[in-house]
């Protein structure tokens, strides 16, 4: 491994993003009833301590290795997986988080990153991808998880799959008229989905995204309170600490899930778009690396890493705005987090890991050729 090779950029990226997203949690922290803070920034700093060993941790194993042991990676996800139903803890009517005592691990965080691992390793070779079988694994791969994650219930961190395995296959060289077919197909269930797959709750919030004002006192309440600070923050903002939708609490989860409406409250459309300007030269960066790694394998974990942690923030971002259902993601690096934080974090690890080992490619020169990807040019 040669330290020369770590992109300083990415790094520095990253760290300024992590360092906003404390700023506000420091904001967002306080309780104005009392005039006091509560100790989420505090909190945050020492699970990114955490997280940060766990990244270089991630950073330090060659990438090849980590391929190696993805049947590993995978079987233990899924035995996380099946282990919140029996020690899991639960709250706000789902199981999802196995409590370690210092930190509460949510299986379905580590779950992405073990199913990245298992994709790349699956189509590293682009045995057969062009046709119908040999979509058989990858899908598979990807449905068992999901199939779990949706029995907790969760269903915003299951649909996260969805794209990470879409993207990757594309980037294998998957036909797009078969995946374009199978995302036809997804689409034309989904007023099955709705009527017969979810629960109360989880229609309430896709109504009150229709119409947020027939439910304003019940699911509707949190996208309009978001919606009332995004747009109070008007171009330049109220000020560090002086958003009255964040300290009166009229604004909910405001730590976790709506914390881009602290930001957007308080420093505004130039805040808030810088923020996802930094956002987007770190997944820039990214790609770059994918962009010259000729192994397919660490390629693909790239693609992957990128898609999942860009997926986040779009998500995240347009759903506090209005444009997309309330589904409980949180922002990467930015919003309160433990497992969240932590496995945002050795995805990165693993993102410079790849571009620290150039590692012979294992296939053909016709990776090299791919036209969507050659492109790319940072």
């Amino acid at each position: 491994m040669d330290w020369r090779r770590i992109s300083w950029p990415i790094l520095i990226t990253l760290g300024v993003i992590i360092l906003l997203g404390i700023l506000f949690l420091r904001s967002a922290a306080y309780h104005a009833g009392t005039d006091s803070y509560r100790p989420y920034a505090e909190v945050q700093v020492t699970r990114i301590a955490f997280g940060f060993v766990c990244f270089f941790i991630a950073v330090l194993i060659p990438y090849d290795r980590i391929g190696r042991h993805a049947a590993v990676l995978y079987v233990t996800g899924l035995a996380l997986l099946l282990a919140v139903f029996v020690v899991g803890r639960e709250a706000n009517g789902s199981s999802r988080w196995i409590p370690l005592g210092f930190i509460d691990l949510q299986p379905s965080e580590v779950m992405k990153l073990a199913l990245i691992v298992a994709l790349a390793r699956a189509l590293r070779f682009r045995d057969r991808i062009q046709e119908w079988r040999g979509l058989l694994v990858p899908f598979a791969l990807t449905f068992i998880p999901m199939a779990l994650i949706l029995k907790q219930p969760d269903l915003g961190t299951a649909l996260i799959f969805l794209p990470i395995l879409f993207v990757m296959l594309f980037a294998a060289g998957a036909r797009i008229r078969h995946l374009a077919l199978v995302a036809g197909l997804g689409l034309a269930a989904c007023p099955l989905v709705y009527f017969f797959g979810m629960k109360d709750y989880q229609r309430a919030r896709i109504t009150a995204f229709i119409n947020p004002e027939d439910s304003a006192m019940g699911a509707g309440y949190q996208v309009l309170q978001s919606l009332t600070a995004v747009g109070s923050g008007g171009l330049a903002g109220k000020g560090w600490g002086q958003g009255t939708q964040t300290h009166l609490q009229f604004l909910p989860e405001r730590h976790t899930d709506f914390i881009f409406a602290v930001i957007a409250e308080e420093w505004g459309f130039l805040g808030a778009g810088g923020l996802l300007l930094l956002f987007f030269i770190l997944f820039a960066l990214s790609l770059s690396i994918a962009a010259r790694t000729r192994e397919p394998t660490g390629r693909l974990m790239v693609i992957g890493a990128v898609t999942v942690l860009a997926t986040q923030v779009a998500i995240n971002t347009a759903m506090t705005v209005g444009l997309m259902p309330i589904t409980g993601l949180t922002l990467p690096f930015v919003s309160f987090g433990g497992s969240s934080l932590v496995v945002s974090l050795v995805t990165m690890g693993l993102i410079l890991n790849v571009g620290m080992r150039p590692i012979p490619t294992l296939a053909s020169d016709g990776f090299a050729r791919d036209p969507y990807l050659a492109t790319i040019s940072l």
